[in-house]
Formats: C-alpha cells, structure tokens, sequence
C-alpha cells in the first residue's frame, strides 16, 4: 500500500454547499493560498493539485510533486466523508420554506455560480445568505441535482430560473405593477385587458402559498405565428420560481420538478400531439395541482415505497387545442391571441437585454413576496353572481391580489372565459340533446329517449341538406343517434332521474334542473317551459286516489267501464295540466303517427322492427283512448 507522503503545507476544508469544498493550504499556522474541490471529481482534484504544486510559496525548495497532492487531497475528502456521516441532523433538499418567522428562498450565488438561500427575518426584516440553513431540527440544503437545471438567465443553461438578490425597490409596490406590465408589452402584444391580466397573474404567483386555489394561465391560437409561445416566455419568465417545460418534456420529470423546486410550471404545446406522454399524463397534474393539499401519489424505488409529489402551484400554458377536460378549462383563464399590429414589437428578442430586464424584476419581486406573503386574503364578497362557483373559487385569490383597481377587469375576463365554456358545451351530444328537450319536453316534464332521437336525427338530416318530399331523410345519416345512446347521455351527462310511466321508461327534467343546465350550456331560461316538479310515480298515485275516489261515487268496485284506466288516468292528468301538447314540440299522439311512419320505411328490409313500431303506436294510442 503506497503512503501519503508529507507535504510542506497544511490542508484544512470547508463545506461549500453540498458538492464543493474550499481548501485552504496554510504554513505554519499562516493561510498562503485556498482552492475549490469539487467533491467526487477526479478532474477537479487533480486541477487543484497542479496549482498548489506550481505555487512557490507551498513548495518552500522541496520536491513535492501534484500525484502526491492528489492524494492528501483524496484523504481530506474521505475524511469530510465520514464527519458528514456522523452529522445526526437530518439533511432535507429544498427550493424553499416559510414560517412565522423565515422565510427562505433558493437563489443564485453569482460570485461562486452555485446555487444558495436567502434567508429572511419576518420579524427584523433582515436578510442573510447561506449555503445551508438548520431551521426546526433540519438542515436544508439546495437540490443537490441542481447542476443544468437552476439558472438564473444568461449564458447559465438550465431550466428553473431563480433571482440572484431581494432588491429593497420591491418595496414600491405601484412602481413594481407599473414596471412588470410595461415589460410585458415591450416584448408582446396582447388583445384587450390581457396584459394587466398577465400581470396580476404574475404578482399571485409570487404569493400563491398564501391561497388554498388558483386559477390558470392560458395562451391560446389554433394559427402559427400569433405570438403564444412569445407571451408565455415573457410572462412565464417573471413568474415565481418559472419552471420550463416543452412537448417533448416527461410527465414524470415535470411532477418531480414541481415537486422539488415548487415554482410555476411554463408549458408550452405539450398539446401538439395528443399521443405524447406529456399530453396524457400532465392531465393528471393539472386536474390536481390547483388546490392545495391534493399532491399525486406514485410508488418509488425497488420496494415500491409510496411517495406523495406535489402539484399544486402556478401554471402557464401556450396551447394550440383544449387542456382536454372540462373542469381544467374552467380553471383557466384563457387569452386568445391575435395578429400582431404594433411595429414595435421585436420580432426576435434582444436576448441579453430581456433576460437583464426579467432577471432585475424577479430579484424586486423576491422582496415584494418577502413582505407581503401572508397579507392577502380572500373576500367572499367579491364573489360576482353572473360567475358558476367554479369560476368565483378561482378568481378570487386573484381579485385579493389584484385589489379594487383590477377586480372590474378580472370578472370581465371571467365572464368571458364562461361564455366560451359554456357554447364549447352547447357544441357536445349533451349540449345538443339538452337544446332538443327543450322543444320536445312534456308538460309534466318527461323526456322520452325514443323521441329525442328521431327529433334529433331530422335536425341532423335537415342540417346537412339531406331531405326528401320535403322532410329530413334521417336514413341518410351515418352514425344516427340511438334511443340507447340518447338515454345514456341523459342519465349520465344531463344527470336526469329514470322513470317509467304509462307509455314506458323516460326521464324527469325538474325545473330546477332544467335552469341549472341552461345555465351550464349558455341556453337562455326563457326556452324552459313550465315544468311540474314532481316525478312519474307521483303523477300515477295521485291519478289512482282520484280513480279510486270516483268509482267509490259510482260504486262500481274501481271498474272503469269501457274505457281503460290508464287512458283514463292520461285524461285526467292532461285536464288538470290544462294541455297535453307542447307548443312547438311533440305530443303523444305525434309519437304514434312518427312509429307508424317508420313501420311504412323499414317494412321491407326488417317486418320485425316494423311490427314492433306499429304495436307501439297501437299501444300509445290506446292509453290515449283513440282507437280508432
């Protein structure tokens, strides 16, 4: 075994950070010169060696050679090694943390290019730098993963963009908002109130812990070249802790990301191709990571440990199609971008001059969230009543942030975004079939799925121009809407309840039911006729009391003669409702002429399905009573 040979010099090491040390050479007891050893790096040792061995003052006349440096400089790491090994205190990675009295921040170490923290006294207002902090019984530390990943802009790769200091000029607030929303229209051009928006978008990011919700960030054109993935860079950019994410990225790198540095996902068309990893599993994250406390549990390691990932935190999208789900869209609020008009727009950015300018404002907004996490509130009354609850759960932490000034501008946005749900709603089978029910339902509020087929299979003919003497030519259409299919989508989209009356199995449209679903497919109420609310099967109770009151007048024991009970009950029923046919709509006995009809076409090619139409047609107008 080859022994260590004695050097002229000292050696003596301290931590920098969790990957560095920094070796001092010192001679009898005076420091001569001092290195950066990177820890583990062969190459970074041997550099090391050949400086001190090249320094005169070290060698002091000997022959000491860089081989035999390299070695003490092994020995010192190993024995940083082991004293980092008998440290008890557990060390956490982190990108930040707040208490009631710190609050701590991952920046950029300019002098060393490493990462650090700042660390902020709630209390003094006092800042300090660090590479290391033990706060409750731990020591944090940065991710140790950090290399290619943080940067703070520049010629720095990486994907995470952090601050560099906390400038005190955060402090005046109206001179911050006035600044980030002029950088935001140096660089792009967005329609309407969408810049100060943006920006107000940018300040609840800066704060967003302080909120249990949060809305999305939306960037949206079907058309290349109108400027999306250019707002999303200038926006995301200003963002608290922007982490930034392509098409091409994996859903599982993106959610440890958000996971370890908690900071504000910026994805740009992870919509491009809706067969990408991205695109399938980032659902999940953004169904999830508006609201706190709803992190995303995977199992990790050999032993298939569960781990909770964190997803809640800011989100900006630049997106060419739909987030893909209903609720997500209703979370996010959308700006669709248009033509650029201004000249002064630069069609490439002055990179040097954009990233100083981003870089100046993250480092004020890093004061401001120093001073002013924890100081918003949500204010219930700011709640508008033309909003869905969705819509006003979201938009409030904004309105708090934003203050009166802004809270005008971002129920306007929210409207709009609503109005534009609620038509890409009115678009669907279910938007559809609601906008038929309307003009077919019963008085009594029935919805048979047999009718609202055939009445929506001839406005689908009509629609398309296929017609014959006159009338839709519903066997024209591909695809035609089944009663099966029409009663699955009223049970389980329109949510309306199963029933079975007289003519046979239907569906009960309360009105109350019937305002929330206008509401929801952006229908005016004024299309919703007067609707009982009461069901099927009270219907025929209350019939049969009346039955039975009057064959006990008659003393005829409950027989009703010649003419059936349940024809009678249907009169009945429809004198009370003063009417039985819908205005406009379809009334039983239209039913039996729309069965007979079919029987007339279908004859030839199946007699069973024609028989089948008639027996029905015969069956509705005998419960009516016409016979004839």
């Amino acid at each position: 075994m080859k022994e260590d040979k004695k050097l002229p010099f000292d050696l003596t090491a301290t931590p920098k950070g969790t990957q560095s040390l920094i070796v001092k050479a010192s001679m009898d007891g005076k420091p001569i010169t001092n290195g950066r050893l990177t820890l583990g790096s062969i190459k970074s040792r041997q550099e090391l060696a050949e400086v001190f061995a090249n320094d005169a003052r070290l060698r002091n006349g000997s022959l000491i050679e860089a081989k035999d440096i390299v070695l003490a400089l092994e020995t010192l790491e190993l024995s940083d090694q082991h004293k980092k090994s008998e440290d008890e205190t557990p060390t956490v990675e982190c990108a930040s943390h707040v208490d009631s009295r710190y609050i701590v921040e991952l920046a950029w170490d300019e002098e060393n290019e490493t990462p650090d923290f700042i660390i902020f006294n709630r209390e003094t207002k006092a800042i300090v730098r660090s590479d290391d902090v033990q706060l409750q019984g731990k020591r944090l530390v940065p991710p140790r993963s950090w290399l290619g990943i943080v940067t703070f802009g520049g010629k720095v790769p990486g994907t995470v963009f952090v601050p560099t200091h906390a400038d005190e000029i955060g402090d005046d607030e109206d001179r911050l908002r006035t600044d980030v929303l002029t950088f935001i229209e140096r660089y792009v051009e967005l329609p309407g109130d969408a810049a100060r928006i943006a920006a107000e978008f940018v300040f609840l990011s800066w704060v967003y812990d302080g909120f249990d919700e949060l809305p999305y960030l939306a960037f949206r054109t079907a058309d290349a070249g109108r400027g999306k993935s250019r707002a999303l860079e200038t926006v995301g950019i200003l963002c608290y802790r922007p982490i930034l994410a392509g098409g091409g990225s994996t859903a599982a790198a993106t959610l440890r990301l958000i996971d370890l540095y908690n900071g504000s996902l910026v994805c740009d068309e992870f919509d491009s191709r809706r067969d990408s990893e991205l695109t399938s599993q980032i659902a999940k994250i953004v169904n999830q990571g508006f609201q706190k406390n709803r992190p995303i549990i995977k199992c990790i390691g050999e032993g298939n440990e569960p781990k909770p990932f964190r997803c809640f935190g800011p989100k900006v999208f630049a997106l060419r199609q739909s987030l893909g789900d209903d609720a997500s869209e209703s979370r996010t609020l959308s700006v669709y971008m248009q033509q650029r008009t201004r000249k002064d727009i630069p069609l490439n950015l002055p990179r040097a001059k954009f990233d100083a300018g981003s870089l100046a404002l993250r480092n004020r907004l890093l004061w401001w969230r120093f001073t002013r996490l924890g100081t918003f509130s949500i204010d219930a009354t700011h709640a508008d009543e033309r909003l869905e609850d969705r819509a006003n759960q979201i938009g409030l932490p904004l309105m708090a942030v934003a203050g009166d000034a802004g809270r005008g501008r971002i129920v306007e946005a929210l409207l709009q975004q609503q109005g534009t749900l609620q038509e890409t709603r009115g678009d669907t089978l279910a938007g559809e079939l609601f906008g038929v029910i309307l003009d077919t339902v019963e008085t009594n509020g029935v919805v048979r799925p047999g009718a609202i087929a055939i009445e929506a299979n001839r406005r689908r003919a009509r629609d398309m121009g296929f017609e014959r003497d006159g009338e839709p030519d519903v066997s024209r259409l591909k695809g035609a809407l089944t009663a099966q299919k029409v009663g699955w989508t009223i049970k389980g989209e329109l949510e309306l309840v199963r029933d079975r009356d007289n003519v046979g199995t239907c569906y009960k449209l309360t009105e109350a039911r019937g305002r929330e679903l206008c509401h929801r497919f952006g229908m005016g109420t004024e299309r919703l006729p007067p609707l009982q609310n009461c069901n099927g099967r009270e219907n025929r109770n209350r019939l049969n009391r009346a039955d039975d009151t009057e064959n006990a007048d008659r003393g005829d024991g409950g027989n009703s003669g010649n003419v059936p009970d349940s024809g009678r009950r249907i009169e009945k029923l429809e004198s009370e409702n003063a009417t039985k046919v819908v205005p406009d709509g379809w009334a039983p006995e239209r039913w039996a002429d729309r069965l007979e009809e079919l029987a007339d076409k279908c004859e030839s090619v199946n007699p069973d399905k024609a028989a089948e139409h008639r027996k029905t047609a015969a069956e509705i107008r005998a419960k009516l009573g016409d016979t004839t």
